[in-house]
Formats: C-alpha cells, sequence, structure tokens
C-alpha cells in the first residue's frame, strides 16, 4: 500500500528534526571548547567527546558506539538553556 502525502510529511519532519538536533549537539561542542577551554582544535562532536571522557572516564570506544540521543541525555544538565549562537543560525 502506498504511503500519503502526509505520511511522507510526517516523516520528512521527524529526520528534520533529527537533523537539527544532531546540528545543535554539534555546534554544542564548540561551546564546550570555550566554556571549559578544551584544547582549541576541537570542535563540534569531538569536543563533545572529548568532554565526556573527562567527565564521565568513558573510553572512545565507548562513546564511538553511543548515539547521538545518548550523548545528549549525557549532556542535559549543560544543554539546560543552550541557544544556537547567531552565526551558527540560519533561516530554513
Amino acid at each position: 500500500m502506498p504511503r500519503s502525502r502526509s505520511h511522507y510529511e510526517t516523516t520528512l519532519r521527524l529526520y528534520q528534526a533529527e537533523a537539527e538536533m544532531a546540528y545543535t549537539l554539534d555546534v554544542f561542542g564548540d561551546y564546550l571548547t570555550e566554556a571549559h577551554q578544551l584544547p582549541p582544535d576541537l570542535y563540534g562532536i569531538s569536543a563533545v567527546n572529548y568532554y565526556l571522557m573527562q567527565k564521565h572516564n568513558w573510553t572512545r570506544s565507548q562513546l564511538e558506539q553511543m548515539s547521538s540521543e545518548e550523548k545528549r541525555f549525557a549532556l542535559s544538565a549543560e544543554l539546560t538553556g543552550f541557544r544556537l549562537p547567531p552565526e551558527a543560525q540560519f533561516d530554513s
């Protein structure tokens, strides 16, 4: 049975939301680099992983096995109130 237009629209919105959450986590890594004086060559997801390694003593392989959702959960407190900086915001 073919999917309806409404179903396609819902699927599109789900993928867009997932992409926006991944992007926000990536940009949050830049914030972590600055706020916690991480090595300046770390940014994006690399900075997120480094921060989580330092905070929880997790290994690189443990972090590579974690989903973005799990990393966001581990950073729940830090992400509270975080907003994308103006230079990272774009009109849809």
